[in-house]
């Protein structure tokens, strides 16, 4: 009886205890929430792998951009997540876009069906100071498929718990001979969206519910005007209603706005958040100040003569690359590059279409890949960078921390990202979260350009210079007009047997590199890359004010073996004095701002003084 007793009595206090951690754990993600810097979370199932094109869809990728090029660090999650109160409150920023492509997988994942649970977690999040913006009809279904609409023609407080948080109810419109006009400046100025010349049905604001929501864009005709665009302070938070999450797809994926508008958007809000939070710093995307990264990597190809070429005269440039290894390497070639400190990952041990792999294929070549070389590889390159479900759930269970197959295309169409982002994928109503990082590579590789000299040869070296310096123009167009504007990151593909050739060939890639040394980018190798974005999800930086004078503290906050070399948190005006609790901070004057640069662990303080 005793015994019985006993073990009721310490499944009671385990049962209290893992009740309280929970409660502990919500806690300390909300509170200060208003002061940190901002993080930001976007809700989808990301890759569909039972759409042809195996990329994220279009404003995702547009999110990713605009975001991280502005040192806000975003992470793609399923919509569990929403039920999580604790887990929502370590972002500021949550973005829930209801446009084609983003939750395909299932009619009720969508987020136009929403439970009233994860409605009132995401009102919380917005009243503890959080940042929401939302496409047409979040939440407009009930999970069993009821149109909450139904009941009054209104969405209003009582039946939509969102309606409170908007500062509006809601109800449909039709609007057709109705455009969009901005009230918004710049970029954002006139009309956004042209006069509708069909019927279609939106819902639109009918009565203001909250204090002081200010309307960014209206609907408008010859007759009438209405709410298209609202902001709203709810709480400590903010929320935008967009008239439709085509405001956030780019026109040439079928949705309303450039890339450029689509920007101006999420610039305009982090803007409003930063006033918001009266926060003076923002978080530098890179390391030590810089605006922007490369990488150099390299397929596997070619004799050892073409091997050793390349990664001397990458050494003489100070660059570690990143070779993609599969089980048919020559030994020589094999035991040169275990020899050298380069960063040696998979490429898969013979299986050349992982398209038509099988879980247990794609699951023994990989593993047979590791018993070839000998080593529990960490970044895999699927053959001809064509990613599979099955291959990536396979990376996923074997610890692997990142993919470099979906490759970036900027100068033609949207395609890939010129930054890290987490790794959602699905397929026949089954998605993965696989917290491996996807770093795209530049779209065309050096076989693009001198196929030839794999091929036939060149019969004539004029023709092989022409294509050299046509090859190296593309690299410079990439790295010039699409990585360096969006302070974003180039990953180099390239094959050791076509850019390793001559010394001639190699020119293309020396080229390159010169001009990202002179651009001051971050020049680093892909693990290296990996573990520095994989590190930026898990930091929290607050900054509080300091009574009586124009001083903070920065407090950096994270696991316990959080460790980031040379941070950079950037300030529009000069520090006069900047110390941190432990280690030594430098300044660094950008063009327009001021990096702050040290080393972050948690629980590192730094104090910045302005005059």
């Amino acid at each position: 009886m005793r015994l019985v007793f006993l073990c009721s009595l310490l499944g009671l206090i385990l049962a209290c205890s893992k009740t309280e951690s929970v409660q502990d754990r919500a806690e300390r993600a909300k509170a200060d929430i208003e002061y940190r810097l901002p993080k930001a979370l976007y809700i989808t199932t990301g890759i569909n792998f039972d759409q042809p094109a195996k990329d994220l869809p279009k404003d995702v990728i547009a999110a990713i951009h605009s975001f991280s090029s502005r040192g806000v660090a975003l992470r793609l999650e399923a919509r569990d997540v929403l039920y999580d109160y604790a887990e929502l409150a370590k972002y500021s920023i949550i973005v829930l876009s209801t446009a084609k492509g983003n939750h395909d997988q299932d009619r009720r994942y969508s987020l136009t069906y929403m439970t009233d649970a994860e409605m009132r977690n995401l009102a919380q999040f917005v009243q503890d100071g959080g940042v929401l913006i939302a496409g047409d009809n979040v939440g407009r279904n009930q999970f069993d498929g009821t149109d909450r609409i139904l009941k009054t023609g209104v969405l209003s407080p009582d039946i939509y718990p969102l309606a409170r948080v908007f500062g509006a109810s809601l109800k449909e419109q039709n609007v057709q001979g109705f455009r969009i006009e901005s009230h918004l400046k710049d970029a954002l100025a006139g009309k956004l969206v042209p006069e509708v010349d069909y019927e279609i049905w939106k819902l639109v604001p009918n009565k203001i519910q909250g204090e002081n929501p200010e309307v960014l864009a209206s609907w408008t005709s010859d007759m009438d005007t209405l709410p298209a665009l609202l902001s709203n302070r709810f709480g400590k938070g903010r929320a935008y209603l967009l008239a439709s999450s085509d405001l956030l797809l780019p026109a040439n994926a079928g949705g309303a706005l450039g890339l450029r508008q689509i920007d101006a958007i999420y610039e305009y809000v982090l803007e409003q958040c930063y006033q918001d939070r009266a926060l003076p710093f923002f978080l530098n995307a890179w390391p030590a100040g810089h605006q922007s990264a490369f990488c150099a990597s390299f397929n596997s190809s070619g004799d050892i003569d073409s091997y050793q070429r390349v990664v001397d005269r990458l050494k003489a440039h100070s660059i570690r690359a990143t070779f993609f290894l599969h089980g048919d390497i020559k030994d020589n070639i094999a035991n040169y590059l275990q020899g050298t400190d380069a960063e040696l990952s998979s490429n898969g041990f013979a299986y050349r279409n992982y398209a038509h792999a099988n879980y247990p294929i794609a699951v023994n070549d990989i593993k047979q890949n590791e018993h070839r070389w000998n080593r529990n590889f960490t970044g895999f390159r699927f053959p001809y960078t064509r990613p599979s479900f099955s291959g990536l759930q396979s990376l996923a269970q074997h610890n692997y921390q990142y993919d470099s197959s979906i490759s970036a295309n900027h100068l033609e169409f949207i395609q890939g990202a010129l930054f890290p982002y987490n790794l959602l994928i699905s397929k026949a109503k089954f998605y993965l979260d696989t917290e491996m990082l996807e770093v795209a590579p530049c779209f065309h590789d050096d076989y693009y350009f001198l196929k030839k000299i794999e091929q036939s040869g060149y019969s004539n070296p004029l023709r092989m210079a022409e294509d050299i310096n046509l090859y190296k123009q593309y690299l410079l167009n990439f790295w010039q007009r699409a990585v360096k504007p969006n302070k974003g990151l180039m990953v180099y593909l390239g094959h050791p047997g076509i850019i390793g050739h001559s010394d001639s060939t190699f020119y293309a890639l020396e080229q390159l590199i010169e001009q990202v040394k002179q651009d001051d980018a971050w020049i680093s190798n892909l693990g290296e890359l990996v573990e520095y974005r994989q590190a930026l999800y898990q930091l929290d930086v607050s900054v509080h004010p300091l009574a009586g004078s124009r001083s903070f503290e920065l407090k950096i906050d994270g696991p316990g073996n959080l460790n980031i070399k040379e941070l950079s948190i950037n300030c529009r005006e000069k520090p006069t004095n900047a110390v941190a609790e432990t280690g030594s901070v430098r300044l660094k004057e950008q063009e327009d701002f001021y990096s702050i640069i040290f080393d972050a662990s948690a629980g590192q303080t730094v104090r910045v003084d302005f005059e």
